[in-house]
């Protein structure tokens, strides 16, 4: 799954600065075979959450590729789901729905309508 954050508008007044306490540091999906033009690769996906920020990155075949978006607010949506919205440089808002669903779990969706769902798992430090 490639995280691909969806346009969406939204209502100021309810998103807050930052990323919840709750979802910050790093979080993995599981590696899975992938077929592609080259042949079939193993892909894996991370999220790391920091105070300010959402950065993803994909593996494969060993050889990361790491992005890192800034300007990120979150809003709570229910009890341990929280939509994430980050801004483009075009201007774009990009929404995440995160559900965590225990401790080391988290189940990433894209955009409000949660689609493209894929789950994540805490890394140790």
């Amino acid at each position: 799954m490639t995280v691909v954050f969806t346009p969406l508008a939204s209502h100021a007044d309810t998103w807050h600065k930052g990323t919840p306490t709750a979802l910050r540091g790093n979080w993995k999906s599981n590696a899975k075979t992938e077929s592609t033009a080259s042949g079939k690769e193993i892909v894996y996906y991370t999220l790391s959450f920091s105070k300010t920020a959402v950065g993803n990155s994909a593996t494969i075949n060993g050889k990361t590729l790491q992005f890192r978006l800034h300007a990120v607010d979150y809003q709570k949506i229910s009890k341990q789901t929280y939509l994430i919205r980050t801004l483009f440089t075009d201007n774009q808002n990009g929404i995440l729905t995160v559900k965590q669903t225990g401790k080391k779990k988290i189940v990433v969706g894209n955009g409000t309508n949660n689609t493209d769902k894929e789950s994540y798992y805490k890394m140790d430090k």
